[in-house]
């Protein structure tokens, strides 16, 4: 778990958490949540203080350690957004410590086509968003493996995507697989499709900042296939290559895995 701040960020992390344990908590699960002796008192005999600690960071632990969400703090500068604060628990191929102070752009660089097709039509939609209104959006992927924090890079991106091309050019040509997983290796209870619920929402005193949360989703390849699930989830994967920025496929690292995941799903039921 990596937790961060910048002392700009103490008043939107303070209104924040008072809003998470004065409204939000003991509204939505008020049999869960009792407020008592100036402490909101919950599952498992848990204690949050009803008024916010001075230390920002203590309040974000506190947060961490009581909702099960992500966070970014984001504070607009200019006409981009910075983070300003963090939670980050289940980081999926990045270094979740080098996050602070990173502008949008910054924070999405590894993407590709963002800086060409979304920078622009994010920081608009960023700054535009009123008080009062919470997004939601949805993100997948097909992760190797059971852990929820992965903060290694995608190997497949350490080159430039254009030279990882060329050099897959070069080896389909000589009849090479050598970036393609058997389908043979492939584990339908190691791999998962790894979902993430996004939400986000400006705070409603301290509006030059806007929250980003999200929940982390696994759930593995043999249960999506036996639900049903297979031929639906093996379009999305074939849907990666046709988008309009094919690096996507690099970036997702579907060139390794979307072949060998595809043969998979669209294969007899285990039941």
């Amino acid at each position: 778990m990596v937790i961060a701040s910048e002392p700009c960020s103490e008043a939107a992390v303070k209104e924040f958490y008072v809003w998470m344990v004065k409204t939000y908590l003991s509204r939505r699960y008020p049999s869960l949540y009792r407020s008592e002796d100036g402490m909101l008192v919950g599952p498992a005999s848990t204690q949050l203080p009803l008024d916010p600690p001075n230390d920002v960071e203590k309040i974000l632990r506190l947060l961490a350690e009581n909702v099960d969400a992500e966070l970014f703090f984001l504070k607009r500068q200019g006409d981009t957004y910075v983070a300003k604060a963090l939670i980050l628990c289940y980081a999926f191929s990045f270094n979740p410590s080098l996050k602070l102070n990173k502008t949008l752009a910054e924070i999405h660089g590894p993407v590709p086509g963002y800086k060409e097709k979304l920078e622009r039509p994010m920081n608009r939609y960023f700054t535009s968003l009123p008080r009062g209104k919470v997004v939601k959006r949805h993100n997948w992927n097909i992760s190797i493996g059971r852990e929820l924090f992965v903060p290694r890079e995608n190997p497949l991106t350490v080159l430039p995507l254009w030279l990882m091309g060329w050099i897959k050019t070069v080896l389909d040509w000589l009849g090479i697989e050598a970036l393609k997983m058997k389908s043979a290796d492939l584990n339908p209870e190691e791999m998962n499709v790894r979902c993430e619920r996004q939400t986000l929402h400006r705070l409603m005193e301290n509006d030059d900042t806007l929250v980003f949360a999200f929940k982390t989703y696994q759930y593995p390849l043999r249960q999506i296939r036996d639900e049903g699930g297979g031929p639906a989830l093996a379009e999305a994967i074939r849907g990666i290559d046709r988008g309009s920025v094919p690096q996507i496929a690099w970036y997702k690292a579907s060139v390794y895995w979307g072949q060998a995941v595809v043969e998979y799903l669209l294969g007899a039921s285990s039941e």
